[in-house]
């Protein structure tokens, strides 16, 4: 959580992604906007968006799913 102590991130170099996660991650893309497009909303608004959910709802689900 933001702010908090969280000790080191593990990485998993070889991580294969699945298709409806490549997909979010390409409409987040595409929703913060590309240069010289419409912004639908900024990478600030959704970290505070997915950083107000509760905390049951924040450790439960998914990267992803956030």
């Amino acid at each position: 959580m933001g702010g908090e102590p969280a000790g080191p991130v593990e990485h998993d170099e070889a991580r294969i992604y699945s298709d409806w996660e490549r997909r979010i991650d390409a409409m987040a893309v595409l929703l913060w906007g590309l240069k010289g497009t419409r912004k639908h909303f900024t990478v600030d608004e959704h970290r505070r968006a997915i950083e107000s959910l509760p905390p049951e709802v924040y450790d439960s689900i998914a990267y992803y799913e956030k």
